[in-house]
């Protein structure tokens, strides 16, 4: 072993540059694999610490209508208690309901802390702790039956009452809206990071009975969701006709049509994209592989790396390896000394890639937008990858570099230092050289891709407009004090208008109304998109008429006003000729006064939705403002006065409304910026490579070069001599990486209604790109052997 390690080090301190090559160029594509496997790990992972993980579901409701699918997790509150009294198996059953967010006021000791916008608010009663495996620290869970109570997680509770002990936050009081003040009657352990449940408030749902209706079979909203618990060897076999048998019973015959309500295990909410979470984010099993590949593409890159470096290194050591044979040494031997130096350096470099890792690990928190645990020595699954990783990175590296070292003949080497396999070697090394610049090439068209298609759904016409509107929704149940409100807004200086809505035309707040009217089928069921607002929405977001009229007072539910998608799904071949038309609604139908042009409700993947908007006051839950934005600054400052003096004790947030539709396309900002770090370091790793691949190579031809000088060559043709071996295997990997890339980024834009068109110019970029990134890797070594005196490498000859 003293032998073994000391041989290994003459050799590493002897060729320092490829050393430090070899042990940068690992590190970092271990480092990738490690930082990726954590976090893919962690996703795999979700709700799996739940005792009862496969006998728990979720219901899920879907309609089919024309005008294409909605997805919501939305059902019926009283359907879970329907369930465990009337279908055997279902053992319990809790509906949830994720409020996100309130305003609490703690005064004790004499001090008031005030904590607006406090996110995780949730109401659940006790039979969701009987169902997940959440650890309650302190308190009964069936307090949650009584009103004004609240159970707090360990670090609210901290925070709240300044307390270092959470559990001495018991028996403590606190207002929440200032309207209800709640004991607080248990503390529960945090919950963990890998759950779909970011609850950190817990509130008895009878506190506020009053406000959100839990007794309607009529009603959708997706914070209200419903969960049940089969009994132990129970199944669900039958189980969707009783559910659909439950709705039509209680909801009635209209409500059970036009909604189909499914069964969806709890170990598939996370990975499912169409139906959301309260966490508002799922991973797709594509997504989840894409990232091992991208990990492993990494790693593969590092590893040609040393495989080019070491072959090219072969010869240099040809003599060493023939001495070694003629005293004995066999094949094996060498093979092992060899492998055993690639182990050590493997080692070396997985040494310093995992504090790496973890120095990183905030910046890539915040890169990818969750936090993820970073659990490698006390964990058996990281342990086995660490060491699976290691075995892969020295068999891959290492193994062909060994063998072609362990055939070289003695007498030819030690005669004259040839292998006899440059040919061969110089083959696979240009092989190699093309597959590190494809894996570049393919993630630097895929990087312009997405950036392509970020442009074009910032920039496209959404059918109305964005520009310099905020958004202000009204504390809970002052809604009334809007009209009030919106007239002193109209009077301040900058403001160009101002309208009372439930949601601006493209928000995350989608209220999806089904209907039908004179003339259609009972059977055929319609949808639409209903936004809320008065008579100045149209004409601030600017949405264009194409026949009739808006409306003329704030408080009508007496008419509606639809897009074009709405009439042309009616069935009606003019926008005229939908005027008048009834949708029904009770005994009366309401008349379509109005049709504007299309435009978007959410985001660009996405078809048009068929629409209308209706003026209801009870619903007018925010207010949209229109700013002059020169005077932004100022207008803001006065609009908070006027605010503070309406709703004293609320706090003044708004939201640009471009803000919010930018916020739509937030995972695939993230994406891009996942993946063009990752291009950054494949593209790192790969110039290193060529760098050390250029210097061996440049080391080779000296004596070459040193005779073209004599015959005149000049700087130049130098150059270009050394240069243009490179030059050709980026173009051979540019096309090979076109029809990949194009392959993977159509399917991607496949996905969005609205995509971009991919121009030639897009590759055009990724080949010169890749051309200027290989010529900057083998410029400053071709220029120092071009400037080399000629006679300093003849001399030998």
């Amino acid at each position: 072993m003293t032998t073994f390690l000391r041989t290994a080090f003459r050799v590493f301190k002897k060729d320092k540059a490829f050393t430090f090559i070899n042990i940068l160029g690992l590190t970092l594509g271990i480092m990738s694999a490690i930082i990726i496997f954590l976090v893919v790990k962690q996703e795999m992972s979700y709700e799996k610490f739940h005792v009862n993980l496969d006998r728990i579901y979720r219901i899920n409701s879907q309609t089919s209508q024309k005008g294409g699918f909605s997805f919501l997790t939305a059902t019926p509150g009283p359907l879970g208690e329907a369930l465990e009294a009337e279908v055997p198996g279902v053992e319990e059953s809790a509906c949830t309901y994720y409020r996100r967010a309130g305003n609490f006021v703690i005064e004790a000791d004499g001090q008031k802390r005030e904590f607006t916008e406090a996110e995780g608010v949730a109401l659940l009663g006790p039979s969701f702790f009987k169902m997940f495996s959440f650890e309650v620290l302190s308190g009964d869970v069936n307090d949650l039956n009584l009103p004004d109570k609240v159970f707090l997680s360990e670090t609210i509770a901290k925070k709240f009452f300044a307390i270092s002990d959470p559990l001495e936050a018991v028996g403590q009081t606190l207002r929440m809206d200032n309207d209800f003040t709640l004991s607080v009657a248990g503390i529960l352990k945090d919950f963990p990071a890998n759950t779909d449940f970011p609850f950190t408030i817990v509130v008895s749902p009878e506190t506020l009975k009053d406000q959100i209706d839990f007794s309607s079979w009529n009603r959708l909203d997706n914070s209200m969701n419903t969960y049940f618990m089969l009994a132990e060897q129970a199944d669900t076999t039958g189980f969707q006709s009783q559910i659909d048998t439950l709705i039509a019973k209680n909801a009635g015959s209209f409500f059970a049509r036009f909604f189909n309500f499914e069964l969806q295990p709890l170990s598939q909410v996370h990975f499912d994209n169409h139906f959301s979470n309260y966490n508002s984010r799922t991973i797709s099993g594509t997504t989840i592989t894409g990232m091992m590949v991208l990990g492993a593409f990494l790693l593969l890159t590092a590893c040609i790396n040393f495989i080019n470096l070491a072959t090219a290194n072969a010869m240099k050591r040809g003599k060493e390896v023939g001495i070694r044979k003629v005293l004995g040494s066999s094949s094996g031997n060498l093979i092992g000394q060899f492998l055993g130096e690639t182990t050590l350096l493997a080692l070396i470099s997985l040494a310093l890639s995992i504090p790496l890792a973890y120095l990183l690990k905030p910046y890539v928190e915040d890169l990818i937008g969750f936090p993820f645990h970073f659990s490698l020595f006390n964990d058996p699954m990281a342990l086995g990858f660490l060491a699976l990783l290691l075995v892969a990175v020295v068999l891959i590296s290492g193994l062909y570099p060994s063998l072609v070292m362990a055939r070289f003949r003695p007498s030819q080497v030690i005669r004259s230092g040839l292998t006899g396999k440059a040919g061969k070697g110089s083959l696979l090394r240009k092989i190699l050289v093309v597959f590190q610049f494809l894996i570049s090439q393919v993630l630097i068209i895929g990087l312009f891709v997405i950036f392509s298609q970020m442009d074009y759904f910032i920039n496209k016409d959404l059918g109305f407009a964005k520009e310099g509107v905020i958004n202000i929704q009204f504390p809970n149940g002052k809604q009334g004090k809007g009209a009030a409100f919106k007239g002193a807004v109209q009077n301040v200086s900058g403001v160009e208008m101002v309208t009372l809505q439930n949601a601006s035309p493209s928000s995350r707040s989608r209220w999806v109304s089904t209907y039908s009217f004179e003339g259609s089928s009972e059977d055929t069921p319609y949808s639409a998109e209903l936004k809320f607002g008065d008579k100045d929405y149209i004409d601030m977001y600017q949405l264009t008429f194409l026949a009739g009229r808006g409306f003329l007072r704030d408080d009508t539910v007496t008419e509606i006003v639809a897009n074009r998608k709405m009439i042309e799904e009616m069935g009606f071949a003019s926008p005229e000729e939908a005027l008048n038309a009834k949708i029904l609604s009770g005994e009366s139908g309401v008349p379509i006064v109005g049709v504007v042009e299309n435009y978007h409700t959410n985001g660009l993947r996405e078809p048009i939705k068929a629409g209308y908007i209706s003026a209801n006051p009870e619903s007018f839950v925010e207010v949209g403002i229109k700013l002059n934005m020169s005077q932004a600054k100022e207008s803001l400052a006065n609009i908070e006065a006027i605010w503070n003096d309406m709703f004293p004790n609320e706090p003044f947030k708004y939201q640009f409304l471009d803000e919010t539709i930018r916020s739509f396309y937030e995972a695939e900002q993230r994406l891009a910026k996942v993946i063009g770090v990752f291009t950054g370091i494949a593209i790192f790793i790969g110039c290193l490579g060529l760098y050390g691949l250029v210097s061996f190579v440049t080391n080779q031809r000296m004596k070459e070069i040193g005779i073209r000088k004599v015959l005149g060559a000049g700087l130049f043709n130098i150059f270009y001599i050394i240069s243009r071996e490179f030059v050709v295997l980026v173009v051979v990997a540019f096309v090979a990486a076109a029809p990949i890339a194009f392959h993977y980024t159509s399917e991607w834009l496949d996905g969005f209604e609205y995509r971009v068109e991919v121009q030639p110019l897009v590759y055009l970029v990724a080949i010169v790109l890749s051309l200027v990134i290989a010529l900057f890797s083998v410029t400053f070594k071709a220029l120092a052997a071009a400037k080399i005196n000629p006679v300093d490498t003849l001399r030998t000859e």
